[in-house]
């Protein structure tokens, strides 16, 4: 297990890559505008940009490597358990990167500080996610009644949720329980999933509509969390960028633009997938790779 050393009673944590560096810094903006006195965020480098370290430090936001813990830690997002683990607090949240915040949340801490975790559904139950060596080592528990919970938006009560976190840990070590074998699978949120009806059920969600909710930032009244993904406008972008060194007014961010596609873009994406450049996601496994 890591050595957390100093303990934050609470704590943002987030990850990225080369790839999402640009999206890790609309991240922080967006919680610095929108969450004014927000808990200290602690970003994990898995290979950023330079110039994104070099940002986030000048901000005073901490920057941890994460290290080559384990043969497979690049793959199934095993690098995930790690950070949930080392996340150096008494509770922590962690968002992903490729997510805006809209509003303040502190009831996400209220939740961990009450029942030990925060949690939302992700729509799917293990029964249809979970690989087989999971299945196996679970074998007790019925997976079709487990629903999955979203990995990407959670807090642990360290404390309370230490032994899910060691069993966590000393799972992850073994590459067969975070290799998912099925299209729907998603390594680390089926490891954690299992772990959270282990050792909490019965499992309380939150409304994922509010803290989780991907179609855009105006979905629900009050939604506190965007899940935008890749699918933020530029202009957004470039705003909480902007926030990261320099406080500017709370900002909602404009609807998805998907819906403003240009019919050239669409007709590329269909000539990718003809070329099977696009693979269909139902049916090819998820690597869990991101760089």
């Amino acid at each position: 297990m890591p050595d957390n050393g100093v303990m934050d009673k609470e704590l943002i944590i987030t990850g990225a890559s080369q790839a999402y560096s640009d999206l890790v810094l609309a991240f922080v903006g967006s919680a610095n505008a929108n969450w004014p006195g927000h808990p200290r965020i602690l970003v994990y480098d898995l290979g950023m940009s330079a110039n994104t370290v070099a940002m986030l430090a000048e901000a005073g936001v901490e920057v941890r490597r994460v290290p080559d813990f384990c043969p497979h830690w690049r793959s199934h997002f095993t690098w995930k358990i790690w950070c949930f683990c080392d996340a150096p607090a008494e509770r922590y949240l962690w968002l992903d990167a490729g997510v805006y915040v809209l509003r303040p949340f502190p009831e996400a801490f209220v939740a961990v500080d009450r029942l030990g975790y925060y949690v939302q559904p992700n729509g799917f139950s293990l029964g249809q996610t979970a690989c087989q060596p999971l299945r196996d080592h679970f074998a007790g528990l019925n997976f079709d009644e487990i629903s999955c919970i979203q990995s990407g938006l959670h807090g642990l009560d360290k404390n309370k949720a230490a032994s899910l976190l060691e069993e966590a840990y000393r799972l992850c070590l073994e590459e067969k329980y975070m290799a998912a074998d099925h299209p729907l699978g998603r390594h680390d949120q089926d490891l954690l999933s299992v772990l959270i009806h282990k050792h909490f059920a019965p499992v309380v969600f939150l409304d994922r509509h509010l803290y989780a909710e991907h179609a855009g930032p105006d979905q629900v009244h009050g939604q506190r969390v965007w899940v935008h993904r890749r699918e933020m406008h530029p202009a957004d972008a470039d705003y909480f960028r902007q926030c990261v060194l320099n406080p500017l007014p709370a900002r909602l961010p404009s609807r998805n633009p998907r819906d403003r596609r240009s019919w050239i873009h669409e007709l590329r994406v269909l000539l990718a997938k003809w070329r099977g450049r696009y693979p269909d996601e139902t049916k090819v496994i998820y690597t869990g790779v991101r760089d």
